[in-house]
């Protein structure tokens, strides 16, 4: 509420109906009010303004400007019928009442909708008389009005406008990504008489009641060639400006209509983009968009860092507006539906990734789809599937086909399917009256034809069909949807069948499995389950329930899960590292899961490796939000026949994988590849053949041997392509791999997910059984040792119910004990290989 406006205010003045207010408060039968001008029903939510007041950018005055509520403030017709002649004395193009039925029901006894609650004759100083009908839920609606029953021909008293967008209750996070707030009627509803006559003035209007039911609140005139109301389709405002200027926190308002939030736009023209064609980037800073609509009369309110500028709507719809550094432009409107298919090479639709940008920057997503992703909130958990925001760009997950608006002219159309496609990025020309757009993705490689698939092994909250069609657009063939535990929250639990949704025409297999999880001992991906691996977490936040005691251990995890043939993969090795070393001590892990190629990770990897470990590689994303796509990091499995969800398992547990999050990468040792085992002793010569291609730049393919590199070849500007062949030793380690990434392996190109992680990939390796124990063997040895007797000593003094108490899921007596037993095994492990070692180097 706006105290004490100056009249007339933008063409709009109200009518003192001081003389003829015959009843205050007691009339809304309210209970209480507050001293700032509002009174208030505890018990309907109803509240009414008194005062000078503004409804949706008008201007009324209802009652007196004092402080009393009980003073006379409403024209009254809740007890009488008889006929009101109100003075008006002026010209107008529109006369604006507020005014409302009170009732205590929506509905009361011999009304209906339709029903005649008053007539309302405007007189002109000629004497001319026009009679409207006043009807129930027509021109005049209720208070309280329930949801869903707004008048037909009147306005509630509230705008339409946004939720709050970075702060507020936490029931409203929901709300807060759909952006909208539908204005509702908090005590008046408000009708426009349009004048067919504008240039007589007007001598009055006489209310003729005819159900004792409505009081008038207030009366205002405007002389603006406009309805106040009815706003023109929103228009799209865009704030630019010169290199130092920077868009930081804008916000937009108007006071006769909506405004949006701002976002920054997605300028594919602006020298200072950083971007990945089809993979998303990052604008320069210097614009942001929203969205307005307004009536011509209404005031546009740039809000910037706290300093607030307004400038009239019809001045910034009619030229560009300088406000100091910033510039102000309303765009063009101009647009058409578009029917859009996305084909391969043979003309065959194929699912895939889109993004549609005008020239300007502004996107426009297909219809269903989200521009931008969740209103620009990142978040966790919340409304992830179908759409993925890399950056400042919004893509849409798609079947091959979609549909929605484009502008005319020129448009950014982006389309990737995952590392197989090359990324689409192209300009193309709406015409008027345009309404198909077809555009071709192009194969850039096929593992495929070499029986090379894959998968996600790490992917949350997605639905399992939503999962299906992703995985499909990123050309994956299979992905691990996982359920879990966080607190006392559950995800994808109703998911879980034990079994595999298959899709695509038998191309595509998601299953939903689970991730159990230990803050301390560590994270498991627990893959292929029929039945769920209980409990999902334990030992309290940020996995299980706060104060929760120790109820298992990972190994236990890992036991069960094996046992109906699953598949046990350390998730995002090696963090948290409390019981890897157990889990691999003792034959218990099937693959460790890097997500992002960090440098501990490789120094990690490459330690159980030289302890003599054979362990494959996988990749998976972590997928917990909408600013990470399906398989940005994922596994290449080389499958033996023909694809299935089991072979594919079957691959991966047999180590014939490659990490990857772009490059496709391929590795031959005297004809064998990643997970095959070579009889060569040490010193043996072996032909090693490596070679990379990717849809992003590479600068390095190198060999690692040991954890060292012996072969490579450089490319300092970037390629998509790398191969090498070499002759290399065979040393004590046992084991070759290949791997590829930017300048020295540890630099390079970045993708936009939240994380900016790198473009790289790694194979498993190629083993080598050479009779020797490795030198660095011990060390890993003394090292894993440490950390199974860590993992003991933490366990030992972990929370637990005291004997005889409890009845664990184990049921076992002595629930220490089945604590401990894994480590106990473990340490044995690691000291029969410890004595190995001993004998074999003194």
């Amino acid at each position: 509420m706006l105290s004490q406006p100056r009249y007339p205010i933008g063409g709009y003045e109200p009518v003192d109906l001081t003389t003829y207010c015959s009843s205050g408060a007691e009339v809304f039968d309210l209970e209480r009010y507050d001293s700032g001008g509002t009174w208030l029903n505890p018990e309907d939510g109803a509240s009414a303004q008194y005062g000078s007041c503004v409804f949706r950018g008008i201007p009324f005055q209802i009652g007196p400007d004092d402080g009393d509520p009980a003073a006379p403030r409403f024209v009254d017709f809740l007890s009488s019928l008889e006929p009101l002649e109100i003075d008006i004395g002026r010209s107008a193009v529109n006369v604006i009442f507020a005014h409302v039925l009170l009732t205590t029901t929506m509905w009361t006894e011999g009304t209906s909708p339709g029903s005649k609650i008053a007539e309302y004759t405007f007189v002109y100083d000629d004497g001319e008389e026009i009679p409207v009908p006043i009807r129930e839920r027509f021109e005049i609606g209720h208070c309280p009005q329930p949801w869903g029953n707004r008048p037909f021909l009147a306005y509630p008293d509230q705008s339409d406008g946004t939720e709050p967008r970075d702060e507020g209750e936490w029931s409203r996070i929901g709300f807060r990504l759909t952006e909208v707030n539908m204005g509702t009627t908090q005590a008046y509803t408000l009708w426009v008489w349009r004048n067919p006559n504008p240039a007589k003035p007007l001598k009055s209007v006489r209310v003729t009641p005819v159900r004792k039911r409505f009081v008038i609140a207030g009366i205002t005139t405007g002389t603006v060639d406009e309805h106040p109301f009815q706003l023109p389709p929103r228009r799209t405002v865009k704030l630019s400006g010169n290199a130092s200027f920077r868009c930081r926190d804008i916000r937009l308002a108007v006071d006769r209509g909506v405004a949006s939030y701002t976002y920054p736009t997605t300028d594919h023209h602006d020298p200072e983009w950083n971007g990945l064609d089809g993979w998303g980037g990052v604008s320069s800073g210097r614009s942001v968009y929203g969205y307005v609509a307004a009536t011509p009369s209404a005031t546009l309110k740039i809000d910037q860092d706290g300093i607030e500028t307004s400038i009239g709507w019809r001045e910034c719809r009619e030229a560009q507006v300088e406000l100091g550094e910033a510039r102000v432009e309303v765009l063009a409107p101009d647009r058409n539906w578009v029917h859009v298919t996305v084909t391969d090479e043979q003309g065959v639709p194929v699912p895939c990734r889109v993004s549609f940008v005008s020239v300007d920057g502004i996107p426009f997503q297909p219809h269903g789809h989200q521009a931008p992703v969740q209103s620009g909130l990142r978040a966790w958990n919340l409304d992830i599937g179908g759409d993925v925001l890399l950056g400042d760009v919004s893509y849409a997950y798609i079947d091959g086909r979609c549909q929605g608006w484009l502008p005319r002219g020129k448009v950014w159309v982006e389309a990737a399917r995952g590392f197989e496609y090359r990324p689409l990025k192209k300009l193309v020309d709406i015409a008027p009256g345009q309404r198909e757009l077809n555009v071709v993705l192009e194969r850039h490689s096929d593992p495929a034809s070499r029986a090379w698939y894959s998968g996600d092994t790490h992917v949350h909250f997605l639905s399992p069909d939503g999962a299906l069609l992703e995985a499909d657009a990123e050309g994956l063939a299979v992905v691990h949807l996982l359920q879990a535990q966080w607190g006392h929250l559950f995800t994808n639990v109703e998911d879980f069948t034990g079994g595999t949704r298959v899709g695509a025409e038998g191309r595509v297999f998601v299953h939903v499995s689970q991730e159990n999880r230990q803050h301390v001992l560590g994270h498991l991906n627990l893959l292929g389950l029929r039945r769920p691996v209980m409990p999902f977490s334990s030992d309290g936040p940020s996995e299980a329930e706060l104060g929760g005691g120790l109820d298992t251990t990972t190994s236990r995890w890992a036991d069960e899960a094996r046992e109906q043939g699953g598949l046990v993969v350390v998730a995002h090795m090696p963090k948290p590292n409390g019981e890897t070393a157990v889990l691999l001590a003792t034959g218990r892990a099937d693959g460790l899961e890097m997500i992002d190629f960090n440098h501990f990770e490789h120094l990690e990897y490459y330690r159980y490796l030289n302890g003599g470990y054979r362990i494959p590689l996988v990749a998976g994303t972590d997928k917990m939000e909408a600013t990470i796509p399906v398989g940005l990091y994922r596994t290449y499995a080389s499958v033996h026949g023909e694809l299935t969800f089991e072979s594919w398992m079957d691959a991966v547990r047999a180590g014939r994988t490659f990490a990857s999050s772009g490059p496709i990468i391929d590795l031959i040792v005297d004809g064998a590849g990643p997970g095959e085992v070579l009889d060569r002793p040490v010193g043996a010569t072996v032909t090693v053949h490596a070679e990379a291609t990717s849809i992003f730049p590479i600068h390095t393919l190198q060999i690692v041997r040991g954890g060292e590199v012996v072969a490579s070849v450089d490319a300092a500007e970037g390629v998509s392509s790398l191969r090498l062949t070499e002759e290399v030793s065979v040393s004590d380690h046992g084991w070759l791999a290949a791997r590829c990434a930017g300048p020295g392996y540890t630099s390079g190109t970045r993708h936009f997910d939240h994380d900016r992680r790198p473009v790289m990939a790694h194979t498993s390796p190629v083993y080598f059984d050479t009779g020797a124990v490795s030198q660095a063997a011990g060390g890993t040895y003394r090292y894993l040792a440490s950390l199974v007797e860590g993992g003991l000593s933490y366990i030992r003094q972990a929370l637990h119910d005291p004997p005889g108490t409890v009845t664990y899921h184990h049921g076992r007596e002595d629930h220490q004990a089945y604590l401990e037993e894994p480590f106990l095994e473990a340490l044995a492990a690691l000291q029969a290989r410890t004595e190995e070692w001993e004998r074999a180097h003194g």
